[in-house]
């Protein structure tokens, strides 16, 4: 049981992190594309 929960924990961690990662690259993703429509 508790490395089981050991285990969500980690997944839970390595998921935010990831969603985090994503959040980043959309962001810069849409700011490149704002910048090269206003240029």
């Amino acid at each position: 049981m508790r490395t089981k929960v050991k285990n969500l924990h980690a997944f839970i961690r390595s998921l935010s992190a990831f969603y985090y990662l994503c959040t980043i690259v959309a962001y810069a993703y849409c700011n490149n594309t704002l910048i090269q429509r206003y240029k």
